[in-house]
């Protein structure tokens, strides 16, 4: 019976994205609390019925265990064991038209942002008036403060030869092991009790890689079934033989979070929220081939975007030859459906509709939620309004019935506290005037009928204002609440030339790869401290050497550099161990300066190479027919905002007077140029010394 339940209960909550679990796939001990699950199979429309223009081919989830101890909640940790999620998609161009399927997919996207965005405004609500938690807000803290995570060996692949149809290519994002733990402060797994004044939780994440494979065998395309495509995926992990874009790294998080830093025998003493975080080695690699199935894909994603529009007139499964009537009518649709929809916007017959749903959803809201009077029939006229209404009209009203309530309850409080005991029998047995007026339906309010609060409460919950910033009272003007700590060990950035071609007769890849540059970042450092005093903030970034070769580097620095270009390299003075120190502060400590910037950079040696540059080019042009209309008006309007945003900062920092302290010391690089382009032998060279940049500020008396 209970096997039976939890069943229902799994269906009812993850059967929407999993095939009916039965009770083969489940093991179940009661006592102990493990539910076991196995062989969860992805639902092939899953991607359909989010909005997503994907097809899954194979899903799979091997193993999910949940360890949850019921009789020990407050000694021992939730812990939640994911091995082996395989899935396969393919783009879902080639799927027809679902009238059905494209409506639900829009309004539960449009429910979904409307739940999290009340859950927002529940959360700075509740945050303005908190209390002390209860017994099972306790309870569920302790749970989540001790949640243990661990998951392994995941594969998605997506799978594409319609973008291209001469070049196929996969993409796939590969995972070795992700576990997230509690630990003590030496590190080491263990549970917290709600006593606790620190909480260290660490983050390892290892064998973490994005791939992109030009002219690969698709595994969509094999005549298997949905076990051989995922031994396929299995196998494809367990060698690693592909070209990746990034990665595989493995990285280590420590974060301890302070409970009460105020609280305790030193009071702000440690930040609230502490993260450090250690990657020894990071590969990106890009080649040629690559770059051009991402201008590609580009492309397609820009035609994908247009045309979401108008898949409903697009004939399925046609091609333009012989069925030219068709796509002319196609186009004729588009067309027609543009200038439709600008000239509906603008008609009184539209309008008068929109306002009429406007006030029906605020009527039925009402009896809903203030006169608590509901039925089928107006759960469906709701669903259907909420379905015609945009977001910010179903914000405002739903707002609107708050304050209706808020206010009928404040004046229900203050009538029944002014009637005397008579007077509260009469009005129970017959009546006030004054109570039925709480009892039937009103208009909408209109902001003259707010009070200030419930004008910036309307405005908080339409987004038209940002809460306020509650700085904690009795902080030390010192106190750093907030710290992060980031390392990279090692950068690696490597540019190929790739040349090799797919033989589907032999299922090997035939040609050449060769490294068009090579550059190398070592010891990257970046930390921040927060204060919340002043809103105080510190950046420190720094930087210990950076090299870039024309090829493959050379793996010992004796050996000889003849043969690979030493494009750009370090020169640094004796004893200075980093090529770059830069240090922000914003509401810097002890100064007259409201905010502080030091850069300190030695010189590189940059050789140009006429070998590197000509390879470089050629792998980076633009394909023939590839325009990316979309991209490039975006990344205009960014450097519009931009533009405008830096405008109206300086304009800021004038107008209000700032002082800003700059201390820039930057040794310009040295640009050598050789004759014949690069040659070790080379004597004939030009040397550009460009000098030094030095900015510094002080405080004028007058």
């Amino acid at each position: 019976m209970l096997k039976d339940l939890v069943l229902r209960v799994l269906n009812q909550t993850v059967g929407e994205y999993f095939e009916n679990i039965d009770a083969s796939q489940l093991q179940l001990s009661v006592f102990s609390g493990n539910i076991a699950l196995h062989d969860l199979v992805l639902k092939r429309n899953i991607c359909e019925s989010l909005g997503l223009p994907f097809r899954v081919i194979s899903g799979r989830c091997a193993n999910l265990n949940l360890k949850i101890p019921w009789t020990g909640l407050n000694s021992h940790p939730v812990e939640v064991d994911i091995r082996d999620i395989y899935l396969l998609v393919v783009p879902g161009s080639s799927l027809p038209y679902d009238e059905e399927v494209e409506e639900k997919a829009r309004l539960r996207l449009k429910l979904q942002l409307l739940e999290n965005i009340e859950a927002a405004q529940k959360e700075l609500t509740s945050n303005e008036h908190a209390t002390e938690p209860g017994y099972f807000e306790k309870l569920g803290m302790q749970i989540v403060k001790n949640l243990q995570i661990r998951v392994e060996s995941i594969h998605l692949r997506y799978e594409d030869e319609y973008t291209n149809p001469s070049k196929n290519f996969a993409i796939g994002l590969v995972l070795s092991k992700l576990s997230i733990l509690t630990t003590n402060s030496e590190w080491i797994p263990r549970y917290v009790y709600d006593k606790a004044a620190t909480v260290h939780k660490l983050l390892s994440l290892e064998g973490f890689a994005l791939y992109w494979n030009c002219n690969s065998l698709m595994v969509s395309k094999a005549e298997l079934d949905v076990d051989a495509r995922v031994e396929r995926l299995k196998e494809i992990l367990k060698r690693g033989k592909f070209d990746s874009l990034f990665g595989p790294i493995s990285i280590v998080t420590k974060v301890r979070l302070a409970i009460n830093p105020e609280k305790g025998p030193k009071p702000f003493t440690v930040p609230k929220i502490l993260f450090d975080t250690v990657v020894e080695e990071l590969a990106i690699g890009i080649s040629n081939l690559q770059f051009q199935d991402m201008l590609h894909m580009a492309a397609s994603w820009e035609g994908i975007y247009r045309m979401q529009y108008y898949r409903k007139y697009r004939p399925h499964g046609k091609a333009y030859k012989g069925n030219y009537r068709l796509w002319w009518r196609f186009a004729y649709n588009c067309i027609l459906e543009d200038i439709q929809r600008r000239r509906n916007n603008w008609r009184w017959i539209r309008m008068l509709h929109h306002r009429r749903d406007c006030k029906q959803y605020h009527k039925v809201l009402y009896s809903k939620n203030i006169l608590k009077k509901t039925n089928p029939q107006m759960e469906a006229e709701i669903e259907a309004l909420e379905n015609r209404l945009d977001i910010f009209n179903i914000l405002l009203i739903r707002k609107q019935i708050d304050l209706f309530r808020a206010r009928r309850s404040r004046e229900e409080e203050k009538l029944l506290q002014e009637q005397s005991w008579c007077d509260w029998f009469r009005s129970w047995v017959v009546p006030s005037p004054e109570m039925e007026a709480f009892h039937s339906p009103q208009e909408p309010i209109t902001p003259d009928d707010m009070s200030s609060e419930e004008k910036r409460a309307l405005l908080v919950a339409i987004g038209f204002t940002d809460a306020t910033n509650l700085v904690v009272l009795h902080t030390p003007p010192d106190y750093v609440d907030a710290h992060v700590d980031f390392r990279l060990d090692k950068l690696k950035v490597i540019i190929t030339q790739d040349d090799r071609r797919w033989n589907v007769r032999r299922s090997v890849s035939e040609g050449t790869k060769s490294t068009i540059m090579d550059l190398q970042i070592t010891r990257c450092e970046l930390a921040l401290d927060s204060r919340p005093i002043n809103h105080g903030l510190k950046v420190t970034f720094k930087l210990e050497s950076i090299d870039v070769y024309g090829g493959d580097a050379p793996e010992d620095e004796d050996d000889d550099e003849g043969s690979t270009p030493h494009i750009v390299a370090p020169r640094r003075a004796e004893g200075v161990s980093n090529l770059l120190d830069v240090v922000y502060e914003q509401a810097p400590l002890n100064s007259e300066f409201d905010q502080r910037l030091r850069v300190h950079g030695h010189p590189l040696d940059i050789t140009y190479d006429s070998a590197t540059v000509h390879k470089l080019i050629a792998c980076f042009t633009l394909p023939k027919h590839v325009a990316l209309q979309r991209l490039q008006s975006k990344a205009m309007l960014t450097y519009k905002q931009l533009k405008a945003r830096s405008s109206t900062s300086l304009r800021r920092i004038m107008e209000s007077h700032e002082k800003f302290e700059m201390d820039i010391h930057l040794e310009a690089p040295c640009l050598i140029i050789p004759q014949f382009g690069f040659s070790p032998t080379t004597l004939n060279v030009i040397v550009v010394e460009l000098g030094e940049l030095i900015i510094t500020s002080q405080l004028l008396q007058i």
